[in-house]
């Protein structure tokens, strides 16, 4: 059963990979150096297309800071299986710049969530 507390960390992570996204698709145009707003999304209807990619590196920079800082002992099955399953997503509609440029905020997550459990460590011991 889960605990209010988990439920609660759960939503608060998921509320801000939404907030977040126009940040993070930001983050990705200077990062690529691309103009991911005039791309073929916005020629399907839809109003923001720089959600699209700003979604994905988003949820994993903040589900893999969440995962590594809240999951407890399975934290890298976790971190596999959710981070996979994006992956997947990514290569299945076959956009490999985001796949590497997700795979890079996944690593930067885990090293600052490492680095903050590091640092509780030491401040509790």
């Amino acid at each position: 059963m889960l605990k209010k507390g988990n439920v609660l960390i759960l939503f608060l992570f998921v509320v801000l990979t939404f907030f977040l996204t126009p940040s993070f698709a930001t983050l990705y145009e200077m990062i690529t150096g691309t103009n991911i707003r005039s791309g073929s999304w916005a020629d399907v209807g839809f109003g923001h297309p720089e959600y699209f990619e700003g979604f994905f590196l988003s949820s994993a920079f903040i589900l893999t800071l969440g995962i590594i800082l809240f999951a407890g002992k399975f934290r890298y099955w976790i971190f596999a299986i959710v981070i996979g399953l994006e992956s997947l997503l990514l290569l299945v509609i076959q956009s490999f710049g985001p796949l590497i440029v997700d795979a890079c905020a996944s690593l930067i997550a885990i090293i600052l969530g490492e680095a903050i459990l590091f640092a509780k460590r030491r401040i509790t011991s």
